[in-house]
């Protein structure tokens, strides 16, 4: 249907990111880490639930990498977890580093310049009360990529509801 073309989209363009990732991490052609940017930035626009994408390449990555040394049994043993997560940052920085600064600027041009919606004037009336509300929707997204176990088709205005203030994010 007509309305849903920007799931599909959004879809469409994150796998994109992924296998294009994928594809330089085997090939190591730059031209594949260099289109995850720009495709990034269209899921971005097709659909703000892309702003995971960094954190899923960081999981994925990290994933890999466990693999491979459990493969070649260069593990030594167990490593704190936790490095798996850092060894893609510090690979490959700028890549990550322009991911991060897009997400973070897309987060804040339309979480916070910008109203959510066609909604006039600010959710919940101020802007401070749009911005912790848009805020508060970051743990709740952050849950969701770690254990996608309630997933819905429509978060709407009841999914996360106003927030007066930065304390009722806590």
């Amino acid at each position: 249907y007509i309305a849903g073309r920007r799931d599909i989209l959004h879809a469409l363009l994150y796998l994109g990111c992924i296998l294009a990732w994928l594809r330089y991490r085997d090939g190591g052609r730059r031209a594949w880490a260099i289109a995850v940017v720009p495709l990034y930035y269209l899921a971005l626009q097709a659909k703000e639930m892309a702003i995971t994408l960094p954190v899923t390449l960081l999981l994925l990555e990290a994933a890999l990498a466990r693999l491979e040394a459990q493969r070649e049994e260069t593990d030594g043993g167990w490593t704190w977890p936790f490095r798996a997560y850092l060894r893609p940052l510090r690979r490959h920085p700028w890549l990550f580093g322009a991911l991060f600064a897009l997400g973070i600027a897309f987060f804040l041009y339309r979480g916070v310049a910008q109203p959510l919606t066609h909604h006039p004037g600010f959710w919940g009336g101020s802007r401070l009360a749009n911005t912790a509300t848009a805020f508060g929707t970051l743990p709740g997204y952050a849950r969701l990529v770690l254990w996608p176990g309630e997933l819905m088709v429509d978060y709407s205005a009841d999914a996360y509801p106003i927030q007066a203030g930065f304390g009722a994010a806590l």
